[in-house]
This record gives structure tokens, C-alpha cells and sequence, in this order.
């Protein structure tokens, strides 16, 4: 499950990366061209193979998400009507303090916000890599407020300029150039926090399959073959699953 899981959330980055190339360049090619790039910068970024190595490409890519998403935050205040919006004439802003959504809708949304926001697998490779295990509180805690602090405060400014009119993705709905202006500055973060996922299932395999070897740490060309070929194997995977299924979302 723990791999299934992961897979598929590979594939959710996968396609946000391949979103913002076709933003980006017009739909210059098809989304499944696109999507295949994202896949292969996806598995660059997946084969470093410790997290001590990833550090500096995740602050980049932390940096690089926040620019993306403020430059959406200041750009729906700036506009007189949201960009998904008609262009003219009356409209309803449909901005909800409690609204009544479909069960599927309010699901789907519940465990959207859920996954986002508390991740906790993703750090048992983080722990399993620290020098002191113990220090993991130390870390965790701060960077749960701080994300959950960021996610409400962002998306309710947005939610509250563009009511029902949000954009999917969120990063378009402050029109066209703002959106390629966004997504030009968040692209590095998608493939980044796309690759972790794709590290995270390649590790776990990785160690489960070498535990025993002296392969686990050696520089042996058994070692770099497994571990080179369980990136790509389960970045495949994640394309596969990403353009295959049809309501990927609700996955």
C-alpha cells in the first residue's frame, strides 16, 4: 500500500510538472510528450541517493513553489474579476463560509487537504537517514505548523477573491500571464517534490532488497543497477498510472 500509494502521488507531480510545461509553452506538444519529459527529469532528480545530497535542490524548490504561489496569491487581488469568470456582465462570486458539496466532491477535497499537509510517510527514510533519530520532533513539528499555517492562509485569499471561479490548478487563476509567470518560477519545486516521492519508493525497495548484501552501500555496479533501475521502474510506473487512468484525481 505504502508503494501504491507513493506511485500514485509520483504520478499527481508528474502531471502538475507536465501542466506547467504545456502552461509554459502554449500546449507546444502533446501533454503526453510533456508528461513523459516530466518523468524523465522526475528520475534524474529520484537517483541521488541520499537525502543529505537532495538538500540544497529541496530548498530551491521550497523557494521556488512560495514565488510560484505568490505571485497567484497578489495576482487574484489585483483583478477585477477572477480569470475563469466571464469577461463581461454580471456573476456570482459563489464564495461559501460552509458549503454543500457532493459526498465524492467533499471526500475527494477532505482527503486532497489530508495528504498534502500530513505526508508522515515520507519521513521514516528521513528518520532512517539521521544522525540523531531522536532530533526528528525537532524538525517535524515547527514544519507542520509552518505548512499548515501557509496552506490556510494563501488559499483562503485566493478562495476569497476567486469564490467558485478557482482555476484547476489553482496557479491559473490569476489569467494567462501570471499563470505562465507562476508556473516558470514553481516548476523546479514539481519536479522536485514529485522526485521525492519517486526516491522514497526506490529506497524502500532498494533497502529491502540489499539489507542483507554487501551491495547496500558498496559502489558495485549490482548496487548502482538496482537502485538506477528501481528509479526508473517506478517513475514508468507513475507515467503509466498518471495518463492511463482516466479519473486519476480521485486516485
Amino acid at each position: 500500500m505504502f508503494l501504491v500509494a507513493f506511485v500514485l502521488c509520483t504520478g499527481s507531480g508528474l502531471l502538475g510538472t507536465s501542466i506547467a510545461f504545456n502552461a509554459l509553452s502554449e500546449h507546444g506538444a502533446c501533454s503526453v510528450s510533456f508528461s513523459f519529459v516530466s518523468a524523465c527529469l522526475i528520475i534524474c532528480f529520484s537517483s541521488i541517493r541520499k537525502f543529505d545530497k537532495m538538500t540544497w535542490p529541496m530548498t530551491g524548490a521550497f523557494l521556488s513553489v512560495m514565488g510560484g504561489i505568490l505571485a497567484v496569491v497578489i495576482g487574484v487581488t489585483l483583478r477585477d474579476r477572477p480569470a475563469a469568470a466571464p469577461a463581461t456582465g454580471d456573476f456570482v462570486h459563489g464564495f461559501q463560509v460552509v458549503a454543500h458539496p457532493s459526498f465524492a466532491a467533499a471526500i475527494t477535497a477532505t482527503a486532497t487537504i489530508f495528504i498534502a499537509s500530513a505526508s508522515g510517510p515520507v519521513y521514516i527514510p528521513v528518520i532512517a537517514e539521521m544522525r540523531r533519530p531522536q532530533d526528528y520532533r525537532k524538525a517535524v513539528i515547527p514544519v507542520g505548523i509552518m505548512v499548515g499555517s501557509v496552506y490556510l492562509s494563501l488559499s483562503m485569499v485566493v478562495y476569497y477573491y476567486c469564490g467558485q471561479w478557482i482555476a484547476t490548478p489553482s496557479l491559473g487563476s490569476a489569467g494567462p500571464l501570471i499563470k505562465k509567470v507562476a508556473y516558470g518560477i514553481a516548476l523546479p519545486s514539481l519536479i522536485v517534490s514529485a522526485g521525492i516521492f519517486n526516491h522514497t519508493s526506490a529506497k524502500i525497495t532498494f533497502v529491502r532488497l540489499m539489507r542483507n548484501s554487501k551491495h547496500l552501500q558498496a559502489n558495485t555496479w549490482q548496487h548502482w543497477s538496482l537502485w538506477l533501475g528501481l528509479n526508473v521502474g517506478f517513475g514508468l510506473l507513475a507515467f503509466v498510472a498518471a495518463e492511463a487512468i482516466p479519473v486519476f484525481n480521485y486516485m
